[in-house]
């Protein structure tokens, strides 16, 4: 199984991987392209699409921003008509899973989380409905990675937010 590249979301408060989905139909800002296509500076990034690293085909930033959820940047077989203009998502509606802190340990760990904490961010119509945090508690028998799965299954119980 390989890994595969992470979108990027960016909050007044949290920064770190995560990221929500392209629309499922044409959308006018949104613009699927032939070659792998990188602004400048995100070349790298750009590289991976198309591969077992990007099976998607794209990698994004997202950006909340007077709690609106934005599609900020797109790199791979998609790109923004203008770059410059960040596109309102409003075909979101679900939760954005954070993780952000210091990396500790592996950061390449399929087992356990790489970052200690944890933001959700659930959107209706790409509109922010509802945020929660989740922190490692190291005085826990439970594993890490339990912790982190059981927040995550917390938020299924939270659903009808959207």
């Amino acid at each position: 199984m390989t890994r595969q590249v992470s979108d990027r979301f960016r909050s007044p408060q949290v920064s770190g991987d995560g990221g929500a989905f392209l629309p499922s139909d044409e959308h006018p800002d949104i613009i699927r392209v032939r070659e792998p296509y990188a602004p400048e500076g995100m070349f790298c990034r750009g590289n991976f699409a198309g591969s077992t690293a990007c099976q998607r085909g794209y990698a994004a930033d997202w950006v909340l921003k007077d709690k609106r959820l934005y599609l900020a940047r797109l790199v791979g077989f998609y790109r923004l008509r203008d770059e410059q203009e960040p596109v309102f998502a409003d075909w979101f509606s679900g939760w954005i899973v954070v993780g952000h802190g210091e990396p500790e340990g592996d950061r390449l760990s399929m087992i356990e989380p790489t970052r200690p904490e944890a933001a959700a961010f659930g959107f209706r119509k790409g509109v922010l409905t509802s945020e929660r945090h989740w922190r490692i508690d190291r005085s826990r028998q439970q594993s890490p990675w339990s912790q982190f799965s059981a927040f995550c299954e917390s938020l299924e119980r939270h659903r009808d937010t959207f």
